[in-house]
């Protein structure tokens, strides 16, 4: 009786060390991939920042030009700056499009090692 008990506690105590160590890296991976994505974000918020004129009027609905710049980014403003030229909003909607297309592609390689993770695990 006690052999099994130490078995089954064995087996108990891998099972949850397995789930804790697949938690933890999981959430290292989320993180990182996380911080890709704001430097990604920041760093197109930091191009549009740039050519915007950064008067920070508020006329546009938000607190400053950086404000304005990230929801720009997201596609998420209403109303367009009146003091920004059309070449340097034409310049934005550029960097938007740019951005679109990057989030996309990371996306679809997220997706492909996905999938090839599926079709390794088939092949057993």
């Amino acid at each position: 009786m006690k052999t099994w008990l130490i078995i089954i506690g064995s087996i108990l105590f891998l099972v949850v060390f397995i789930l804790i160590i697949s938690y933890l890296s999981s959430v290292l991976i989320l993180k990182a991939a996380s911080k890709f994505m704001d430097e990604l974000n920041n760093d197109y918020a930091n191009k549009i920042v740039k050519l915007l004129p950064n008067t920070n009027c508020k006329e546009c609905g938000y607190d400053d030009c950086d404000d304005y710049a990230a929801n720009l980014l997201h596609r998420a403003c209403v109303k367009t700056c009146p003091y920004m030229s059309l070449k340097d909003n034409e310049k934005i909607n550029e960097l938007v499009d740019k951005f679109d297309k990057e989030i996309e592609e990371l996306k679809e390689k997220d997706k492909q090692k996905a999938d090839q993770k599926i079709w390794k695990r088939k092949e057993y």
